[in-house]
């Protein structure tokens, strides 16, 4: 049944009061009263679809129809073709956009709207993410938007593009009501827990009767309180899955708790019998932290996704007839000419046209070195031009950027992301079953053999048997695992990416500051000029002095190296040697130039270097080639590579010597990522992948049944830190990465991974430590209840004290392994 029922008295709809002369549908065959003609007419509309079976389902009244929606006919979401930034392309039939839908409620409002939106024309596919209020749909060419809205709106619900600012602002509510709910339960717990001493107190040395029903009185508020508060999440979601046929944990705590409140009630109404006020807020409590913890990480989540959008700009500089202007982003067609200027964001994915630049991609892809960007190459939303300028046409929309396709993949592996149900949840259906089975044939047998008993001894059945220990056997050690981790510099963000890290079987790592420290090395010197090697590694740390450039770190001089001078070019070591109006200068990050009475000299990459002294033939070495050179030609190359971090190798044998298979996954399409795949002794790599090719391995991977550990730092490692099972950001990692991984490594050591990874294994055989003596300690203690050996203050003290031994054996995890 659902949790609303018909009433003379209100409206069938809304469950608002009627007026005087109310409206009325007909319903499924009945008359039913309605409070406005909106109501009415949303309730004509439901029945009239054929989804009268939604009055069936629903466990919540719906909202009363907005007038304002009811009359708005959405015309200004109408598509305009390709400029419409509602609709992003998903493949090349379908369109794919994503709708806000404020109001549900329920899983039968999730039913609703889907059902609605697939009658309506050019519909491929609608799905509801009930948690988010968002309506993901697939469309057919010449859907209409407007009349999609429409139809949702005549339901009675608000609706509007949906914006990760609404997701934010709609989470942050549910954060301050369940920090309520938790707050109320902590006090409630102190209150009650006073009285409960007294009264255990009581029963050992004795008690005047007055005093303890006093105590009973004092408790039963605040206990009533708490649970029609704080507990109620626990009640409403064991209904909604129980409608549906699912047995979850919340079933036996919602049982637990409604069985322990009422028990306790009669016992104080009655004056005879036990109270459990005690072990009814004090559950309520230790359950609340989990989940507070759970939701706080999808609020920051949903944050740090604002505050990338938030980044971005609004209003591009234009290049037209009129000259050049700001123009909104909304009034920006595709092919527009737009100019960047040092220190812009990039607003929308474009080719350069004219003028030569360098760009910082490093939010984006996770490499330190700036990119080069000529006539013809691509500029992407959401980088930064770091030099230079450059005039560049628009290829393509809001919306359609591969920003904006990355986020979408971010969201997709989010509820794409493999659901780990906890053990205790997968025996809940038979714990509970066989638990209510018991307690009934025991109140049968009683009842025929002594009734004034019968009661109690049922009672004490279900509650020395309440899956208090239970259901704390995970969380706890879940909860003590995190807090050891915390102050070893890792935090976990979700309940169950720790009990997942245990069983993992493949590992992989991204490069680029995860492996390697972003630093380089320069490992190979090749002369041609005659000059030593040496001597012309000494000109070459000279001049990158004047660079700022990241690439510099692999030129710096060694005090117990001597560096002997140069035989042939003294004029370039007198200008680098003595002071001098003439300095070099750094151009565009492609190197630097120092230009003397006779002649240039440069150091950089191969386009800088040809464009001073020709075509050169390059060293075929699989290193990251730079050169000296004046006009006449290459003076000396220099091999430079990414420098790994000291305990990459350690990491790599760790996870080998348990067993796991290990990859290398990255976006650097250079030789050097097998070159450190060889030297970590890694086996499997894949280089010079996309975001979404990374996405794509890790689904390979976890189709062909592997359980995998993704261990990244950039933002195009976002979506696939979403979709392994566990997902890790090591230090200095994005903020996209750390939002959407389950753990983030704080300390620049990377031998936490083996630490975390240790203490997984710890945490799991904890948990089942737990579970098997929850289920040891009801095998034993259920039938002594049954038999009537133990009174129900007993079965009390046995549910505490089987949940103590619970926690107590957490707390070892508080140690580090």
């Amino acid at each position: 049944m659902p949790l609303v029922e018909a009433s003379d008295t209100i409206c069938f709809h809304c469950g608002e009061s009627l007026p005087p002369a109310p409206w009325t549908s007909e319903i499924n065959g009945e008359t039913q009263p309605m409070c406005c003609p909106g109501c009415k007419a949303v309730a004509d509309l439901i029945c009239a679809s054929g989804m009268g079976d939604f009055y069936r389902k629903r466990t919540h009244f719906a909202e009363t129809p907005n007038t304002a929606s009811l009359e708005d006919d959405f015309s200004a979401y109408e598509l305009r073709g390709s400029d419409s930034n509602q609709i992003v392309e998903s493949d090349e039939h379908l369109d794919e956009t994503d709708l806000l839908v404020l109001g549900m409620t329920c899983p039968a409002c999730s039913w609703l709207v889907e059902r609605r939106v697939l009658h309506q024309d050019g519909i491929y596919a609608a799905r509801v993410n009930l948690n988010e209020s968002r309506l993901t749909l697939k469309l057919k060419p010449g859907a209409s938007i407007p009349k999609i809205m429409r139809s949702i709106a005549d339901l009675g619900y608000q609706v509007q593009p949906f914006q990760v600012s609404e997701r934010t602002r709609a989470l942050a509510t549910e954060h301050r009501t369940l920090l309520k709910r938790l707050a109320v339960a902590g006090l409630g717990m102190m209150q009650v827990g006073m009285f409960a001493i007294a009264l255990h107190a009581g029963h050992i040395y004795g008690m005047e009767p007055e005093y303890e029903s006093l105590m009973r009185w004092v408790s039963l508020p605040v206990a009533l309180f708490v649970t029609y508060y704080s507990a109620a999440g626990f009640f409403k979601s064991a209904w909604q899955h129980l409608q549906h046929g699912a047995l979850i944990m919340d079933l036996p705590i919602a049982l637990a708790l409604g069985l322990a409140l009422s028990a306790s009630v009669y016992a104080t109404l009655t004056g005879t019998g036990e109270v459990y006020f005690d072990s009814v807020v004090m559950f309520t409590f230790f359950l609340l932290v989990a989940r507070f913890t759970e939701q706080r990480g999808r609020f920051k989540n949903s944050l740090v996704l604002q505050t990338l959008q938030d980044a971005m700009p609004q209003t591009a500089t234009v290049i037209n007839q009129e000259g050049v202007r700001k123009v909104p982003l909304s009034d920006i067609a595709l092919g527009t000419l737009i100019r960047l200027f040092k220190g812009d964001r990039v607003p929308l994915d474009a080719e350069a046209t004219q003028g030569i630049c360098e760009v910082d991609e490093s939010a984006f892809t996770g490499e330190s070195i700036t990119r080069s960007v000529e006539v013809g190459d691509t500029l992407y939303a959401g980088t930064v031009i770091a030099h230079g300028t450059c005039d560049a046409t628009v290829t393509a929309l809001p919306g359609s950027t591969r920003l904006d396709a990355l986020e979408r993949a971010i969201l997709y592996a989010e509820t794409a992301k493999p659901k780990i149900a906890l053990i205790a949840d997968k025996i809940a259906g038979r714990f509970v079953a066989a638990i209510l089975t018991i307690a009934s044939a025991t109140a049968v047998y009683w009842y025929q053999h002594d009734p004034a008993e019968a009661f109690w001894v049922a009672l004490a059945v279900l509650v020395v048997s309440c899956p208090c220990a239970l259901g704390l056997a995970t969380p706890a050690a879940l909860s003590n695992a995190a807090q050891t981790l915390r102050r070893q510099g890792v935090i976990a963000r979700g309940e169950s990416a720790i009990e997942v890290l245990a069983k993992v079987d493949t590992v992989v790592f991204d490069k680029t500051g995860t492996l390697t420290d972003g630093t380089f090395d320069c490992v190979e010197i090749q002369s041609m000029s005659g000059e030593s090697e040496q001597s012309l590694y000494r000109l070459a740390c000279r001049m990158q002095q004047y660079s700022n450039h990241p690439i510099t770190s692999a030129f710096q001089l060694s005090p117990a190296k001597s560096y002997p001078p140069v035989s042939q070019h003294i004029e370039l070591e007198e200008a680098l040697s003595h002071p001098s109006p003439v300095r070099p200068e750094s151009v565009s990050g492609r190197g630097v130039r120092l230009k003397i009475e006779n002649g240039e000299y440069r150091l950089g990459n191969k386009v800088f270097i040809e464009g001073l002294c020709g075509p050169q033939q390059w060293p075929e070495s699989q290193l990251h080639w730079l050169a000296l050179a004046n006009e006449s030609g290459v003076l000396g190359f220099f091999g430079v590579k990414d420098r790994p971090r000291k305990d990459a190798k350690a990491i790599v044998n760790f996870f080998k010597t348990q067993g796991k298979s290990i990859h290398l996954l990255t976006g650097d399409s250079s030789a050097q990522a097998p070159l450190l795949a060889n030297a970590l002794g890694i086996d499997q790599v894949c280089h010079g992948v996309t975001p979404e090719g990374k996405l794509a391995y890790v689904e390979k991977l976890q189709l062909e049944g592997a359980t995998t550990l993704m261990v990244g730092d950039g933002l195009n490692d976002a979506a696939v830190l979403a979709k392994a099972d566990v997902g890790i950001a090591v230090a200095h990692a994005s903020d996209i990465a750390k939002a959407e991984a389950d753990m983030v490594i704080m300390s620049s050591q990377l031998t936490a991974l083996c630490t975390t990874y240790s203490l997984a294994k710890r945490t799991k055989r904890i948990i089942i430590e737990n579970l098997g003596w929850a289920l040891c300690y009801n095998a034993i203690a259920i039938p002594f209840a049954a038999a009537g050996y133990v009174p129900p203050w007993l079965a009390a003290l046995g549910m505490s004290f089987s949940s103590i031994i619970v926690v107590l054996n957490s707390l070892r995890l508080n140690s580090a392994p």
